[in-house]
C-alpha cells in the first residue's frame, strides 16, 4: 500500500507549485525538497520578471513563501535528498534519509545545476581568482548585531551589525543560497571557543606584522590592513576584530515605562493589585556606578525567584555582601534580607516589581542571561564597575591571571566587546558540559547541562585589569617582562591565527548586505560582504551570456576597471533588459563566438586562452579573475534506468507532463532546455499535479474531493 497519493521530487518553482495544486485537491503530498532546497532561484538576487511583484523580489523570498503556501495546503515537505529511485512496479518508491517512501503517482522537478568549465586549473585556482561568487557562511555563525551576538541565520534587514569601521550600520540585503563545497575553518589565539567558519572565497581583514633581527627583534612593523580570502589565509596572517568606538551615556531607567506599569503621587511604581505587605519602587533608577556594580553581582550570581530576586556569595565575600546589601537599599529603597545557607550568604529581595525589572533588563536563567545592548556603549568608569561586580560574584585570582565564568553565551560575547573597550584582551575557553564533574546533593546527582565559558584577563592585560577590579595578583611584582603575542592599535584587537583547516560542507549559506561599510563583524574578525572587492582597479573576465553572467558583469563594473564578457555565440542569451544595461556600460566588453579553454597562472590568475569557436584562432588575454556563469545541466542522474533520457541528460516527455513511466509526470528544468524561467516551471508544476491528480482518478487509486482551480 502507498504512503503517500503524491512524491514531488525537487522543491524549486516546479516542485512547490505541484505541491500547492496536489495539497488544495486534499491528496496526501510529499515533497522530497533535498538538503539544498528551493532550487536555481536560491541563488539569484532579484528577480523581476515574476508576476504579482510590481518591484521584483529576492530569488529566497520567493521560494520561501511559495514553500509556505504549499504548506499551509498540507504538502509534507522533507528537507531530505533522494538516494534512489523504483519506477518498475508500484507502487513506486523512492529512498531518502535512510527512509524509502512509496506512492501510486510521482512528480519530478529536480531542475538543474549550474555547470563549471571542467578545466584542469579550475579548481586548483578557485578561491585565487576563480570564482562563482559563493561569498558567505553558515547560519549558526555569530555575527556581532543589535549590538550583541546573533547567528546569520537570525538577522534581518534592517538589524545593525558591526561594520569594520567600529561603527553599527544597518542591515540593507540578507542573501540565502545553497552550497555544497568547502568551508575554511579559522581558530585564534585567546578566543578557542570560537571556530570562524566560511567559504574560502570570503574577504577577511588581515595584517601582517615584521619583526626586527637580532638585537632589534622588538622593532616591530605592522603592514597595512588587507582584504584577505579565506582560502589564502596563512598562520602569518592576524585577524583584525574592530571594537565598538562609540560611546552613549545614559543616566536613568524609568521602571514605569520599562514594566509598563502605574506611579503614584510620590513617584513610585506599584501594581494594580497589590497585597498590604507590597514594596512600592522608586521608578526613576539612576544608571550610574552602583547600579553597574549591582548588574555586574545579578548577572554573575543572581536568580529570579517567585517572590522577587536572589543573589547568592560565598561566605567568605563579608564585604561584597554588605556592598551589595547597601546597593539595593540606596537604588530601590528596600531592606534586603541576608542569610546564611551553608557555605553560602543569600542575599533576598522581595519585590515583583523587581523581579519583573530584573527578568526585563537581564534575562531569568543563568544560560540565557545577557546584558541590555545599550550597556555596551555606556561610558569605560561604569563598565569597569560591571566587570567588578561580576568578578566578585562569580571570579577569582588565579596564578597567572583573572578569571570569571558564565554559562551563557550571549553574555560571554558581550564580555568579550566590554573588555576589549576596557583595553584588556581577555583568553576565553570553554568546558564542554559533558566533560564537567557531576556533584552530589543528597541522594541526587547534578550534571552540567550547558557549557562554561572560562573568561580569562593575563597576559599584558594583567596590570590593567588588577586597576579595574581593584586586587592585586602576586605575579605583577614577580614578572619582568610580557610576552604580547596579541595588541590593541588604531581600534583593533589584532589576533594571531593559531589553525586553518577546512571541512566539507552542505547546506544552506548566508551573506549580509551592509550599505556603506560593506562588511560586518564576527565576534573574531571583520568581513567583507562579497569578493568582487578583490578586482577592485583590475581587468576580469565574464564567461557566459545569460542571465546570471550579465548580473555577475554589471555586479564587478562596481570595482573592475574592465570586464569583458566571453560568449560562445554571436549574441547574448540574457534577457533583453539585462542586454541593455550591459551593452550601455562602459566598462563592459565583449569577446563574441569564444570559448575559454584554459586559465593561466601558478598562484593565481594571471589570465585565461580564448579560442574562437569558428576561426580556431588562440588568444591570450590577461586578467585577474574568471567568473564562470555558463549555463546549467539538468539533476537527472538519478533516474537513469527508471525514465527515458535524451542524450544531453533531459527528461524525455512525449506531452502532457507525462514521462516514459505511466504515473510518472515531470516538470521544469529537468526536461525543459529551452526557457528554463521560473514562470515557465511554476506552469509546468501546476501542469504536472493536475495530470497526477487526473490519472490518480481514472486509476481509481484516489477519490479527489475538490481540484485546485
Amino acid at each position: 500500500m502507498a504512503d503517500y497519493d503524491i512524491i514531488i521530487i525537487g522543491s524549486g518553482p516546479a516542485g512547490l507549485t505541484a505541491a500547492i495544486y496536489a495539497g488544495r485537491a486534499l491528496v496526501k503530498t510529499l515533497v522530497l525538497a533535498g538538503r539544498l532546497a528551493g532550487g536555481q532561484l536560491m541563488l539569484t538576487s532579484g528577480v523581476e520578471n515574476f508576476p504579482g511583484f510590481s518591484n521584483g523580489i529576492q530569488g529566497p523570498d520567493l521560494m520561501q513563501e511559495m514553500r509556505k503556501q504549499a504548506e499551509r495546503f498540507g504538502a509534507e515537505i522533507l528537507d531530505e535528498d533522494v538516494e534512489s529511485v523504483d519506477f518498475k512496479r508500484k507502487p513506486f518508491k523512492v529512498t531518502a534519509g535512510n527512509a524509502t517512501y512509496a506512492a501510486n503517482a510521482i512528480v519530478l522537478a529536480t531542475g538543474s545545476s549550474a555547470k563549471w568549465l571542467g578545466l584542469p586549473a579550475e579548481e586548483k585556482m578557485r578561491g585565487h581568482g576563480v570564482s562563482s561568487c559563493a561569498t558567505c557562511l553558515p547560519p549558526e555563525s555569530p555575527i556581532i548585531a543589535n549590538p550583541r551576538v546573533s547567528p546569520i541565520g537570525d538577522i534581518r534587514e534592517g538589524d545593525l551589525v558591526l561594520t569594520h569601521k567600529g561603527t553599527f550600520e544597518p542591515v540593507s540585503k540578507v542573501y540565502k543560497r545553497p552550497y555544497s563545497g568547502s568551508l575554511v575553518n579559522v581558530k585564534v589565539q585567546y578566543f578557542a571557543h570560537q571556530t570562524l567558519r566560511l567559504t574560502p572565497n570570503h574577504p577577511v581583514l588581515a595584517a601582517r606584522l615584521t619583526r626586527g633581527k637580532g638585537a632589534r627583534y622588538w622593532n616591530f612593523r605592522w603592514e597595512r590592513p588587507r582584504w584577505v580570502r579565506a582560502a589564502a589565509l596563512t598562520k602569518d596572517d592576524f585577524l583584525l576584530l574592530p571594537i565598538p568606538r562609540r560611546t552613549i551615556d545614559r543616566s536613568r531607567i524609568s521602571v514605569s515605562r520599562t514594566l509598563h506599569l502605574h506611579t503614584d503621587s510620590h513617584s513610585k511604581v506599584h501594581l494594580s493589585h497589590e497585597s498590604y505587605t507590597a514594596h512600592r519602587i522608586p521608578n526613576i533608577i539612576p544608571v550610574d556606578d552602583a547600579f553597574m556594580r549591582l548588574s555586574g553581582y545579578f548577572l554573575s550570581d543572581g536568580c529570579i525567584t517567585n517572590r522577587g530576586f536572589n543573589v547568592d556569595f560565598a561566605a567568605k565575600d563579608v564585604e561584597y555582601v554588605e556592598d551589595a546589601r547597601q546597593l539595593i537599599r540606596r537604588l530601590f529603597g528596600i531592606e534586603p534580607t541576608v542569610k546564611r545557607v551553608g557555605d553560602v550568604f543569600r542575599i533576598l529581595v522581595f519585590s515583583k516589581i523587581l523581579r519583573g525589572l530584573m527578568t526585563q533588563l537581564f534575562g531569568r536563567y543563568s544560560y540565557g542571561k545577557s546584558m541590555p545592548d545599550w550597556f555596551l556603549f555606556l561610558p569605560k568608569r561604569k563598565q569597569s564597575e560591571l566587570v567588578k561586580g561580576y568578578w566578585r560574584g562569580d571570579g577569582a585570582t588565579k596564578k597567572l591571571d583573572f578569571e570569571m565564568v558564565t554559562n551563557s553565551k550571549k553574555l560571554v560575547a558581550q564580555f568579550q566587546l566590554i573588555l576589549l573597550r576596557l583595553g584588556i584582551i581577555p583568553s576565553i575557553r570553554v568546558q564542554r558540559a559533558v566533560d564537567l564533574p557531576s556533584s552530589k546533593i543528597g541522594n541526587r546527582t547534578v550534571r552540567f547541562k550547558h557549557d562554561r565559558y572560562v573568561i580569562a584577563m593575563g597576559g599584558a592585560s594583567l596590570e590593567k585589569a588588577a586597576r579595574i577590579l581593584g586586587v592585586e595578583n602576586d605575579l605583577l611584582t614577580r614578572r619582568t617582562r610580557t610576552h604580547h603575542s596579541a595588541w590593541l592599535r588604531n581600534g583593533f584587537a589584532i589576533l594571531p591565527i593559531r589553525n586553518i583547516s577546512k571541512e566539507s560542507y552542505s547546506g544552506y549559506v548566508y551573506n549580509l548586505a551592509v550599505k556603506d561599510s560593506k562588511s560586518y563583524v564576527s565576534p573574531l574578525g571583520a568581513l567583507h560582504n562579497c569578493d568582487g572587492y578583490f578586482f577592485r582597479d583590475k581587468r576580469v573576465v565574464v564567461v557566459g551570456g545569460g542571465d546570471t553572467a550579465i548580473e555577475e558583469a554589471l555586479f564587478l563594473t562596481k570595482y573592475a576597471t574592465e570586464v569583458l564578457v566571453v560568449h560562445r555565440r554571436d549574441a547574448l542569451r540574457a534577457s533583453k533588459i539585462m542586454q541593455h544595461r550591459a551593452m550601455a556600460n562602459p566598462k563592459i566588453k565583449f569577446v563574441w563566438n569564444s570559448v575559454v579553454d584554459d586559465i593561466l597562472g601558478t598562484e593565481r590568475v594571471e589570465g585565461v586562452r580564448v579560442k574562437n569557436v569558428e576561426t580556431g584562432d588562440v588568444s591570450m588575454i590577461p586578467t585577474d579573475g574568471v567568473f564562470v556563469a555558463i549555463g546549467f545541466e539538468p539533476n537527472s542522474k538519478i533516474y537513469q534506468g527508471q525514465v527515458q533520457l535524451d542524450e544531453k541528460g533531459y527528461i524525455v516527455s512525449p506531452g502532457e507532463a507525462r514521462t516514459s513511466v505511466e504515473g510518472v509526470f515531470v516538470a521544469g528544468d529537468v526536461h525543459d532546455y529551452r526557457y528554463r524561467q521560473a514562470i515557465t516551471a511554476a506552469g509546468e508544476g501546476c501542469k504536472a499535479a493536475m495530470e497526477a491528480l487526473t490519472y490518480l482518478e481514472e486509476q481509481k487509486e484516489i477519490t479527489v474531493s475538490a481540484r485546485g482551480n
